[in-house]
């Protein structure tokens, strides 16, 4: 099971601050911020650029950007009423973080809109959430300390005269503890997710719990009041998941420092990458994924090449050079 980040852009070609390079460094900051996050990515949207024209120089620095950042478009069609390719689909191109975009159509709508609509199908893996599991067990830290060690002073562990022998006292012992935990901890039936984050811990749960209130609090009354508390409550539970999440991977780094294999396995889990899964795009054949390894590399030197001012280079060279001897 993996992430899929999903992004959607729209660059207006009638907006006074909409000028190409001012798109460019933006979107490449943009893609900057993008590169940390584990999982899929996919960017789609109206980019008002025309792709389909590789001579047109705005189009080849917008392939440049995706270049630079491995990102492929997959959109082959003119998806505007006057022609052109505007609307795209982004994707990024390495064998491990690549998504299997097929079934692109291009459909006219019935809208007033001059855009086509875009439809295409995503195929991965998924994994169906685990039922959860009953469990029965005690909330032994809800235990009123003071009163627990009341009731044991006061229980039949302190009466010596009924130990008779090994087997009554340690029948005293069981039978007098469990009474006292029946008391201030009884036992309760509860369901637990075997696949919940280790890190999720009490608090994250009530924030969480306060949140969904919240929402159904505001999605049944639509007041200002009660979109104020679910803002509220959303941001608290946000702020407590993160924490917690960066407190229990920082402790976890620390306590596996000096030891390379425990850290890599966490950094890969933080990644989210499975290496005992099949790391080939689509499960292809190994002489297929080496052919389209040889291309995409081929293509990004091609690239660096045509950005280089070879006519520059020739005028500052010499007519000849001088033998060596």
């Amino acid at each position: 099971m993996f992430f899929v980040e999903r992004c959607c852009v729209y660059r207006s070609c009638t907006a006074k601050m909409s000028n190409i390079s001012d798109f460019l460094r933006d979107f490449d900051d943009y893609l900057d911020s993008l590169t940390h996050l584990p999982g899929k990515l996919i960017i789609a949207g109206d980019f008002n650029i025309h792709v389909e024209d590789p001579s047109n120089p705005d189009t080849r620095k917008f392939m440049h950007v995706l270049s630079n950042y491995g990102l492929i478009q997959h959109v082959s069609s003119e998806t505007h009423i006057g022609g052109g390719i505007l609307d795209l689909v982004l994707t990024r191109s390495n064998v491990c973080d690549m998504l299997n975009i097929k079934d692109i159509h291009i459909v006219k709508t019935m809208t007033a809109s001059d855009h086509y609509f875009i439809d295409f199908s995503i195929a991965f893996p998924y994994k169906k959430g685990s039922q959860k599991v009953d469990m029965v067990g005690r909330k032994i830290c809800d235990i009123n300390i003071d009163d627990f060690k009341e009731d044991l002073l006061s229980s039949g562990l302190n009466k010596t005269d009924q130990f008779h022998s090994c087997n009554s006292a340690a029948e005293l012992y069981n039978k007098e503890l469990r009474r006292i935990l029946d008391k201030h901890a009884p036992l309760m039936s509860f369901s637990i997710n075997p696949d919940q984050s280790k890190w999720v811990n009490t608090e994250c749960q009530i924030a969480r719990r306060k949140r969904r209130k919240a929402e159904r609090d505001h999605n049944r009354l639509q007041t200002a009041d009660s979109k104020s508390v679910y803002k509220k409550a959303y941001k608290h539970a946000e702020a407590v998941i993160n924490s917690t999440r960066h407190s229990y991977y920082d402790n976890r780094l620390k306590s596996c420092e000096g030891n390379k294999k425990d850290t890599f396995k966490i950094v890969n889990q933080l990644m989210d990458r499975d290496i005992s899964k099949d790391m080939r795009p689509n499960n292809k054949s190994a002489e297929v994924v080496c052919e389209e390894m040889k291309e995409f590399f081929k293509q990004k030197v091609e690239n660096i090449y045509s950005d280089i001012n070879i006519d520059s280079m020739e005028d500052d060279m010499p007519e000849s050079l001088p033998h060596l001897r």
